[in-house]
């Protein structure tokens, strides 16, 4: 699971953030983190 989410900070600190996509777009990509770091969790279950 620690190793899902480095791997993951890693991916979002390579893209490019862009000042004007951050807002609603930015809230609906964490919660896709979210939710799939979530799925993670029950599969290791």
């Amino acid at each position: 699971m620690n190793r899902f989410l480095k791997m993951l900070q890693r991916c979002l600190r390579l893209r490019p953030i862009q000042p004007c996509a951050i807002g609603a777009s930015d809230r609906s990509d964490v919660a896709l983190i979210i939710s799939m770091a979530e799925q993670l969790e029950a599969q290791q279950r």
